[in-house]
């Protein structure tokens, strides 16, 4: 990737994120690219005058979201990591997140998770709103909706992997497929819409 990082710009980005999103990103990086890629992140990072220690990170603190944005896209300038690859890593987000696993575990139907989530997405994410806008348990199809979530378009690639994850381990089912249907970055508006079947 030859584009520059527009580093004031992520930094600058509205919102925060929790500690547990960056740590379950920077363990699938330990995993595909090893220990060594990920110092090569860390030093990356650094090199831009910002201070964070990726090996000390809370799960339940809040970082400044543009740390999200900009491992995505230093895995793409480092690692050369096309966009499947980031919608790897969020598919795996999901099942290493204790938090989410837990949460899991209150979810016994697809129409339950559905509506709950929303009360979920803010203790993760303190930017944008999770709508859950359309579901049709007989045609085994749902539609969410992000409203004002402007952090950065690999954000929306993990989150088709996030999604795609998180709904196979609630139908218990291997077909299931995540579109991003609208997208802010490249259509405009508001909001941002994933269609998933199963």
């Amino acid at each position: 990737m030859s584009k520059e990082i527009n580093i004031k710009k992520i930094i600058s980005l509205e919102g925060k994120v929790r500690g547990d999103v960056l740590k379950t990103g920077l363990e699938y990086i330990k995993k595909i690219e090893g220990k060594k890629g990920l110092i090569k992140i860390e030093k990356k990072i650094k090199s831009f005058g910002l201070d964070i220690n990726l090996e000390n990170l809370r799960s339940t603190r809040w970082y400044d979201v543009g740390y999200e944005a900009l491992i995505l896209e230093l895995c793409r300038k480092v690692f050369n990591w096309e966009d499947e690859d980031i919608v790897k890593m969020g598919a795996m987000a999901s099942k290493q997140s204790f938090i989410i696993r837990t949460i899991l575990r209150y979810f016994v139907s697809i129409d339950k998770s559905f509506k709950e989530t929303p009360k979920y997405w803010s203790k993760y994410w303190n930017t944008g709103e999770f709508i859950p806008y359309k579901i049709d348990i007989k045609k085994k199809f749902l539609i969410i909706k992000l409203k004002n979530f402007n952090v950065h378009s690999d954000v929306c690639l993990y989150f088709l992997g996030h999604f795609k994850s998180i709904t196979e381990m609630v139908v218990r089912s291997e077909n299931v497929e995540v579109r991003e249907t609208k997208c802010s970055f490249k259509d405009g508006g508001d909001y941002h819409s994933f269609r998933i079947t199963w």
